[in-house]
């Protein structure tokens, strides 16, 4: 997991509040009042849920369950991003903070998807 079990328990208590929104909007009114709910609003909550479901889902890089009481990213790593394509030249050093020095050229990669990364001593 790329994230900790508090960061999980966080974004599933954030799913259930937006639950209670949606079940509290669909049923605000019944058929008897001729008003019909707000099927944009109750869609964009869902699609929050939604979201943020995948996105756990998605989590599965490592093997480790990370836990915010033992991870602690102690490491800084100077990366060396390099990039000449499409006419302009990127050559820079940055400090990412990462558990590993695959993950920091991860991160660094992220930077710049066309750019050369390399950890500098």
């Amino acid at each position: 997991m790329l994230h900790t079990v508090e960061d999980l328990i966080t974004k599933i208590n954030v799913m259930h509040d937006i639950a209670i929104k949606l079940h509290r909007e669909r049923n605000k009114y019944s058929k008897l009042s001729g008003v019909s709910y707000n099927k944009e609003y109750c869609n964009h909550l869902l699609d929050q849920i939604q979201q943020l479901a995948l996105e756990i889902a998605r989590d599965r890089e490592g093997s480790e369950i990370k836990t915010a009481m033992e991870y602690k990213p102690e490491t800084v790593y100077k990366v060396r991003i390099y990039n000449s394509m499409f006419g302009y030249e990127r050559d820079q050093v940055v400090e990412i903070i990462a558990d590993s020095e695959k993950s920091a050229l991860k991160i660094a990669q992220q930077k710049d998807l066309y750019a050369e990364v390399s950890i500098v001593s």
